[in-house]
């Protein structure tokens, strides 16, 4: 790039002269000060007036999206929107698809409480086909797609019931019972014949089960049922539509759990209480076995130490789906028949026992008492495919010739695995296979069965009352992180330029939490805080601008704060309000590459929709007084801007008519790639062998697009 220069410090009263150099010196000057204005290089009467392009060069297309989940019936859905498939594909069958770390969505957010969503969306011009994930559990629908055509985009689950009830069929069964299912819970299927790995044999005090389907016959039910409602032990259709909800969005199947929630330690009562387990939902294909045991002080140190009391024989609800690995269902559940063994409907719950008499060895039902004492321990154990017949595949788990045997555990050092396969493939060491949380007046326990997708939604279930244990970690607010693309900025304003437009590149990204504020409107879920992320690049700039940002806040923040950082770690900087909205974030970019800049502001109320930001560069003047800025085509500048450049050199602005930064000509001095991701740059803008060269050499589409006025090849920057 040519650029102007002149003299700083002294010699600032001296000529100005122009100098034509090329970058070639990555050594810092101090600030650079503004060129001087030139008159428009076309004189009247001698060649015909420049006339300025009136094309605002926006790579954004207002959208009207309108999702619809209405038929899960679970409540508000957390959904994200993408222009490409997220899911990494490859899958194994049994898991589901898992999103691509590196890929963020173009949105993310909540529907209202029927699971409906509809609102207008600046999305990329490009992104015709849409599509919208969610790893809710209950939803049972992973993935859509939809096309946009006349500028809206409409995608609906199917409407067909999404549960099935608990069965006691046989017809399935491939000819047997499973009289002996117990001695799958304790013993290791190994070489046609059960080895025992040295737990006991898990009891059964609770009462009797169906020898086919696993269901119990002491499931919490009439007049039991009424007593346990009375004492808020179980939930009614209406709170477990809430617990559908809450656990739906907290713990996600394409996603892996929280660190947060996974926490080392057990249950633990701190006060005595009678207690019941409701189960809320199955999201495996497995038909897993889940059993509690007791205890007291230290965590025991193996499964062979406790005594496991069964709960659910068969934890399969009939409700999971599978997948293709790329997000779509490939196999109806009415076509997975779980070998006939359904054996619960969501929201069965039993009541829990506390058996004085609890340890190994010496265990006895004698004296067993609703009420569990304080400081009582409670941990979980859930044998994988623990339900079935003796020597089937589905009683132990079979892939070729090894037979998988593993048993999860909530206990730190407990979960078990009998052969090498798992143990490679689990990431989670001695850890808990379990998350757990309080959310209103329940604790929500998540297992993971195996350990490869760390989704924690394998199965859950809740205990009431929450306030009877010793306390756990809080659902914190709903955190997504959109791509919402890169500013390119040519510094030379109010001259051309070379149009290579890499002088400044700023990745912007949107960082929302949102949490749920109310039970009755569209927008129950609101946004508490948002962020504001600007980071720097550049391919070469000798010029030294600095980064400010306009924004229109969507509400009132109760507060703003502006940091700075690289690579996670952040510092606050002081905050440089101007005009009132805008916010200076560096006064030079160039002496801090790579940084990034957030301007954080939180609401006490929550927000419904975005605010409206605007980046711009800018350098001083030599009294530091005014100064040039440069904005995207058509933005107005700050107070601070020195009006003598406008209309000068290659610029055609008309402050009169309120038309800013315009030119003549097929080329902006600023435009927003949206959706795009700096990485894709790193090759063309970010690349020095580019420097120097107008942007059509890098992307042969772009002068189609830019003549179109943006009605052809919106896809101009994604590719070479």
């Amino acid at each position: 790039m040519k650029e102007f220069a002149r003299n700083i410090g002294i010699m600032a009263m001296m000529a100005v002269v122009a100098a034509s150099c090329s970058k070639g010196t990555d050594l810092y000057e101090g600030p650079k000060p503004a060129p001087e204005p030139q008159p428009n290089q076309t004189s009247v009467g001698v060649e015909p007036q420049p006339i300025a392009n009136t094309f605002d060069f926006s790579t954004i297309n207002k959208v009207q999206v309108s999702i619809d989940y209405s038929a899960s019936g679970v409540g508000s859905v957390y959904f994200q929107i993408y222009d490409q498939n997220p899911y990494a594909g490859a899958a194994s069958e049994d898991a589901a698809a898992q999103l691509k770390d590196e890929l963020l969505p173009l949105f993310g957010g909540f529907t209202d409480t029927n699971g409906r969503f509809s609102k207008e969306l600046e999305l990329p011009a490009y992104a015709t086909h849409l599509y919208i994930t969610t790893g809710n559990m209950f939803v049972g629908c992973q993935l859509m797609e939809a096309d946009v055509q006349a500028g809206r985009a409409t995608a609906s689950m199917p409407s067909k019931a999404r549960t099935r009830a608990a069965s006691t069929n046989y017809a399935l069964a491939d000819g047997k019972k499973g009289y002996n299912v117990p001695e799958n819970l304790w013993k290791q299927w190994v070489n046609g014949q059960f080895v025992e790995i040295g737990a006991a044999e898990w009891a059964t005090p609770l009462g009797r089960f169906d020898l086919h389907t696993g269901r119990p016959n002491y499931i919490i039910s009439g007049n039991d049922l009424a007593e346990a409602e009375s004492k808020g032990l179980v939930f009614t259709a209406d709170e477990m539509k809430g617990l559908f909800e809450a656990v739906g969005n907290a713990v996600s199947v394409d996603t892996r759990c929280p660190d947060y929630l996974r926490v080392n330690y057990d249950l633990e009562l701190a006060r005595e209480s009678e207690l019941a387990i409701t189960l809320v939902g199955s999201f495996t294909g497995w038909n897993n076995s889940l059993g509690y045991y007791i205890y007291e002080g230290e965590a025991p140190k193996s499964l062979a130490d406790v005594q496991v009391i069964m709960l659910f024989p068969n934890t399969q609800d009939g409700c999971w789906y599978k997948t293709d690995g790329n997000g779509k269902i490939s196999v109806p559940r009415d076509d997975v028949e779980y070998h006939g063994a359904i054996a619960l409907n969501r929201g069965d719950a039993v009541q829990l026992y506390y058996y004085p008499n609890h340890k190994k060895g010496s265990f006895s039902p004698a004296g067993a008492t609703k009420l569990f004492p304080a400081g009582t321990k409670i941990g979980f154990v859930l044998k994988n495919n623990g339900w079935g017949c003796q020597g089937t595949d589905y009683a132990v788990r079979k892939n070729g010739n090894v037979f998988h045997n593993w048993w999860a555990s909530s206990t730190k050092g407990l979960s078990y695995t009998a052969d090498g396969d798992a143990a490679d493939k689990t990431k989670l060491g001695d850890a808990p296979r379990t998350c757990k949380f309080q959310y209103k007046d329940f604790v929500v326990l998540g297992f993971e069965d195996y350990g490869d997708d760390e989704n924690f939604s394998d199965l859950a279930f809740a205990i009431r009352p929450a306030e009877a244990f010793q306390p756990l970690p809080q659902l914190e607010s709903k955190e997504t992180t959109q791509q919402m693309g890169v500013y390119g900025f040519e510094d030379l304003w109010p001259a051309k330029g070379d149009y290579d437009m890499n002088d400044v590149l700023v990745d912007y990204k949107y960082i929302k939490t949102q949490e749920k504020f109310d039970n009755e409107s569209d927008d129950a879920y609101k946004t508490k805080s948002e962020t504001l992320s600007f980071t720097t690049y550049q391919n070469y700039a000798a010029l030294h601008s600095g980064l400010a940002v306009r924004i229109n806040f969507a509400g009132t923040p109760e507060n703003v704060v502006v940091s700075k950082g690289k690579n996670g770690q952040f510092e606050t900087i002081p905050t440089v309000i101007q005009d009132g909205n805008i916010y200076v974030l560096t006064e030079d970019i160039n002496v801090e590459i790579g940084t990034e800049y957030r301007v954080t502001a939180t609401y006490s109320t929550g927000i419904t929709r975005q605010s409206e930001v605007e980046p711009f560069i800018f350098r001083w003047n030599t009294d530091m007084v005014q100064r040039l800025e440069v904005h995207l085509p058509f933005k107005a500048p700050s107070s601070l801007v020195d009006p003598v450049y406008f209309h000068t050199d290659n610029d055609l602005s008309d402050p009169d008519q309120g038309i800013y930064y315009v030119r003549e000509g097929n080329y902006p001095y600023a435009f927003f790639l949206a959706g795009g991701n700096i990485d894709w740059f790193r090759d063309t803008l970010l690349n020095f062998d580019y420097e120097r060269k107008p942007i059509e050499t890098i992307y042969p589409k772009f002068l189609d697009w830019s003549v179109s006025g943006g009605t052809v090849n919106t896809d101009w920057y994604r590719t070479k």
